[in-house]
């Protein structure tokens, strides 16, 4: 089966068998990613889709964003001790 890696809503209603208004609502209540506004059309990445239900939400950060902040915590730490 293709998935595609972009979607608007009626296709990511179709993949994930939910109703637009049950997008909205997941959406703001944080379980699925808000969309990107592409060319005035809301668009929603399959994959941060895929993650965010997977995950139950944004937490899911990637081992990059973890050492990152990770890394400006210690700096900031550091710096309050002076």
């Amino acid at each position: 089966m293709f998935i595609p890696p972009w979607m608007d809503m009626p296709t990511l209603c179709a993949h994930i068998c939910v109703t637009p208004n049950t997008v909205d609502k997941w959406v703001a209540k944080g379980s699925l990613p808000p969309p990107r506004k592409i060319e005035g059309k809301q668009m929603w990445e399959w994959q941060q889709v895929s993650d965010w239900l997977k995950n139950g939400g944004p937490s899911s950060e990637s081992l990059a964003d973890r050492v990152r902040n990770g890394v400006k915590r210690e700096k900031a730490e550091s710096r309050a001790g002076y």
